[in-house]
C-alpha cells in the first residue's frame, strides 16, 4: 500500500539529532538553508568533498580555515553562534575544500552540535542518464544516522543527447531494460532508478536510515508534483532500501512536504 500525506518538512525527514549526509544531483543548498531556518538546536554544516563557496544568505557563522585549526575555531565560535558552517580554504576561487569524515565526527562531538548536515558527494555532480553513477566511493562520518539522496524533477525537462540502455533492478533480482531514444525526455522511471543507485557509491550506508528527497519547483496539484509522486512510487517499487520518499518544494517559504510511504 502506498500512502501520501502532507506534513512539516522536519517531521517528514524525521530530523532530530545526529549526523545526516546529503547526496545527489540537486538542491542541497536549498535544503540546508531550510534546515538551518527550521531546526531549533545547535547545528554544524560542512562537506566531505570540495564544494562551491557557502551562499552569502546562509543563516550560519562561517569558518574557513585549515583543518588543523577547525576544532579550536569552532569550539570558540559555539560560545556565540548556534549554527556554524565550516570548510577548508582552496586556491581555486569560488571553491572550498571538504573536511575529512573522521574529523567531522570529532567536531560534531566536541562542539556539542545537536545536528550536523554534511554534503557527502561530488560538488558539481549533474544528472547524466547515460552514466548516472560516479564510481568513486565516499565514506560516511562515523555516527551518521541518515542519508538523504536528492534529485530534482527539473531533470524531467531535459532530453537525452545519446541513446543508452538502463538496467533497472528489482528486489527479487528481476531486471528490466529500458531504452531511451535520442531527444526523448527523461521519464519518472529513470529518475527513480537514479535515486536508488545514488546509494551504491556510499561506503558504510547499508545500515544507515535512508529517506530520499525529490525537489520540485512548484506545488499544489501541478504536473511537477504529479511527476514527483510517480517517481517516488516507482522508487519504492524497485527497492527496499527505504520505505518512504519526501517531496519538498524549492520555495523556502513552503513549510510542508509531501511524504509518499510504503505503509
Amino acid at each position: 500500500m502506498i500512502i501520501r500525506k502532507s506534513i512539516p518538512l522536519l517531521e517528514a525527514l524525521d530530523i532530530k539529532k545526529g549526523i545526516i549526509c546529503l547526496v545527489g544531483t540537486a538542491e542541497k543548498d536549498t535544503l540546508i538553508h531550510r534546515l538551518a531556518t527550521l531546526y531549533s538546536g545547535r547545528m554544524g554544516i560542512t562537506s566531505i568533498t570540495p564544494i562551491p563557496s557557502f551562499p552569502k544568505d546562509m543563516p550560519a557563522y562561517q569558518i574557513i580555515a585549515d583543518k588543523k585549526q577547525q576544532v579550536m575555531l569552532i569550539n570558540t565560535a559555539t560560545k556565540t553562534y548556534r549554527i556554524i558552517a565550516y570548510a577548508q580554504s582552496s586556491e581555486k576561487k569560488g571553491t572550498l575544500l571538504g573536511i575529512p569524515s573522521g574529523l567531522i565526527e570529532i567536531i560534531h562531538t566536541q562542539a556539542q552540535f545537536n545536528l550536523s548536515v554534511v554534503r557527502a558527494d561530488l560538488p558539481f555532480h549533474h544528472f547524466d542518464i547515460s552514466n548516472p553513477i560516479d564510481k568513486k566511493i565516499f565514506s560516511l562520518p562515523i555516527g551518521t544516522i541518515m542519508i538523504i539522496p536528492i534529485i530534482s524533477i527539473a531533470e524531467m525537462e531535459q532530453s537525452l543527447l545519446a541513446k543508452t540502455i538502463l538496467p533497472i533492478r528489482q528486489g527479487k533480482g528481476m531486471r528490466f531494460i529500458s531504452k531511451i531514444g535520442i531527444g526523448n525526455p527523461i521519464k519518472p522511471i529513470y529518475l527513480a532508478k537514479s535515486m536508488v543507485e545514488l546509494l551504491e557509491n556510499i561506503e558504510g550506508g547499508n545500515s544507515t536510515k535512508i529517506i530520499p528527497l525529490i525537489s520540485i519547483n512548484k506545488s499544489y496539484f501541478t504536473q511537477e508534483e504529479q511527476d514527483g509522486i510517480i517517481t517516488a512510487e516507482l522508487a519504492l517499487s524497485i527497492t527496499h532500501q527505504f520505505d518512504q520518499v519526501v517531496i519538498a518544494y524549492t520555495d523556502r517559504n513552503t513549510p510542508f512536504a509531501t511524504v509518499v510511504s510504503r505503509y
